[in-house]
């Protein structure tokens, strides 16, 4: 149980680090230009064959929920969204100012987080799906 509160290497965190400003950067232009995150995404396949929800279900439109400030209804569509982009935003921002100087600390990504989010998903996959039945 230890080891998932320890938090990753700096090595790993530097590149975790590049990785999420990158990909902040690309949906920064790409919400700015007014591209539209839904038509760029296909229908989920999964729930078009089958008639189930899939664990990613819900995802697009919480995003978007969550892109015009609703963000109880982000969290209805899909909880790991504002779940993620709390912990990119805290991720991301500690470690700006930590490498601007301006910060002594900084927030460390740790396994528990990647396990809790895995557990977010299988959680709402699954009460959708029973909530489909009953």
């Amino acid at each position: 149980m230890k080891v998932l509160l320890e938090p990753f290497d700096d090595k790993t965190q530097d590149w975790i680090f590049y990785i999420s400003a990158c990909t902040a950067v690309v949906l920064a232009i790409l919400y700015l230009s007014g591209i539209s995150f839904s038509d760029l995404l296909p229908g989920c396949y999964i729930y078009e064959r089958y008639h189930v929800y899939c664990p990613g279900c819900g995802g697009t439109r919480a995003i978007l929920s969550l892109l015009d400030g609703e963000f109880v209804q982000s969290f209805l569509y899909h909880p790991f969204v504002p779940y993620a982009a709390a912990i990119c935003i805290l991720f991301l921002f500690s470690n700006i100012l930590y490498r601007l100087r301006i910060a002594k600390k900084r927030f460390l990504l740790r396994p528990v987080y990647l396990l809790s989010a895995v557990a977010i998903i299988i959680g709402q996959c699954a009460v959708k799906n029973l909530l489909i039945f009953i």
